[in-house]
């Protein structure tokens, strides 16, 4: 078995167990996910084993029949002879190859209008300009141009990319031009950048980076992501363009095509949801909870679990979500996050009114054996009342807790946590979690 067909294989192998991870780990074990990931994984390999038999059969064999493909031409001169001077009454034409007619100009474009379209509309138009880079090395006939869909197959693909990018520079020194590119350089941003584009180049980083990942940096390093390749599109366009420009000095610029304007309008839609989540997938990948239409959301704690909530009759929500913990199973354990309708905006009420006002309220409600008004707190950057209380009785029994009030617009958003006494610690700390991610619009 080839060298190439072994790669696939692996690749394969790699991908599935990419796809198997993240499904487990972030989406819950969804079959329907796995049965679409293998499905593809497959075709992709079938396709990819079927262009290297193609390749295969286009080497050059030995005339007497045999499997060993004809390396070097120039060195074996006897068989040839022996044909050409035998009595066959076969015709032997010998013609020359014809003169290329394709010209990898395709890839000549503005570097900075490349760069600012990847920056803006990753990843639809990186992976339209790989196509076309991987176009332009085989139009130009580069000694180890290879097929675009090898960049899938995992750090593999980064090799082949590195072996178009290396008979990019040997071209550019033969042709004497400048400025030239720097394979490694463009190799590692685009190793880094296109991780979340294409999932398969550096699957160990892609892990690394789904577990350790704040949501809270999650735009800020796709647009980090973003602008390392902008630069890497940018250093291998502007050195490709120089070669062009030496070689065919009569043509000009390539003007914005309909494959380029679709691949934008990919990539500016994929951002789009990415950015605006209507679909709450990026809730789901971070374990946040975030029920549609609620105006908050917040990171399920370590050791918690998503729970239904139970409340009195008298209780007037609009939404309301609650966690226990894996710990302790008793029903006093338990952190709530619930949103009030107001009949009047408090936006603009000056924070004393407030206080007044929900100190009032607290005071008609439920009793404890001790009630401590903390007053105004800071919860994730928003201000917040914190009322603390001890030997408060519920349905479920005699529970402490804490409980806070965010205001804005016609909404009072209350985030209970409570907990029997001994439970006290584990409680708090998956408290203090809710709040570090909690948010309010």
């Amino acid at each position: 078995m080839s060298q190439e067909k072994w790669l696939i294989i692996v690749a394969a192998v790699m991908a599935t167990a990419v796809i198997a991870f993240v499904n487990t780990f972030y989406l819950g074990g969804i079959s329907i996910v796995n049965g679409i990931g293998a499905g593809s994984v497959a075709a992709g390999a079938a396709f990819l084993w079927r262009r290297s038999n193609e390749a295969s059969s286009l080497k050059p064999r030995h005339p007497n029949g045999g499997g060993r493909p004809l390396e070097n031409y120039e060195t074996q001169p006897s068989w040839a002879a022996a044909l050409m001077n035998s009595g066959s009454k076969r015709a032997i034409e010998i013609t020359a190859p014809p003169s290329p007619t394709v010209r990898g100009t395709n890839f000549y474009r503005s570097p900075a209008q490349v760069a600012i379209l990847t920056l803006f509309a990753d990843p639809g138009y990186l992976l339209w300009w790989l196509w076309q880079l991987f176009l332009f090395t085989k139009r130009e006939g580069f000694p180890r141009a290879r097929s675009f869909w090898w960049i899938f197959v995992p750090y593999y693909g980064l090799y082949v990319l590195y072996q178009q990018l290396g008979d990019l520079k040997r071209a550019i020194s033969a042709s004497s031009t400048r400025p030239t590119v720097n394979p490694s350089l463009v190799v590692a941003l685009v190793s880094i950048g296109a991780v979340p584009d294409i999932v398969t180049l550096n699957p160990i980083l892609l892990v690394v980076i789904a577990t350790f990942l704040d949501p809270g940096w999650l735009l800020f390093v796709f647009v980090a992501l973003s602008f390392l390749l902008a630069v890497a599109t940018y250093l291998t366009q502007r050195a490709a363009n120089g070669f062009l420009h030496a070689k065919y000095p009569e043509d000009k610029l390539r003007g914005i095509t309909v494959g380029e304007i679709v691949a934008v309008i990919i990539g500016l839609v994929v951002n789009a949801v990415v950015v605006l989540d209507p679909t709450g997938l990026r809730g789901t990948l971070d374990n946040r909870v975030a029920p549609a239409g609620a105006p908050y959301s917040y990171k399920i704690p370590a050791g918690f679990y998503k729970a239904g909530v139970e409340l009195s009759s008298d209780v007037t929500v609009s939404f309301a979500t609650g966690l226990n913990s894996e710990k302790y199973s008793d029903t006093r354990d338990v952190i709530l996050v619930m949103v009030h309708p107001l009949s009047q905006s408090l936006d603009g009420v000056p924070l004393p009114d407030i206080k007044r006002s929900a100190d009032a309220s607290w005071s008609s409600g439920p009793k404890a054996q001790l009630d401590i008004s903390k007053g105004w707190v800071k919860i994730n950057g928003m201000d917040a009342l914190e009322y603390d209380y001890v030997g408060q009785v519920t349905p479920w029994g005699i529970a402490d807790g804490i409980t806070y009030f965010l205001f804005k617009g016609k909404y009072n958003l209350e985030l209970d946590c409570r907990w029997k006494s001994s439970d006290k610690a584990e409680i708090v700390r998956g408290c203090d979690e809710v709040m570090r991610t909690l948010t309010f619009n």
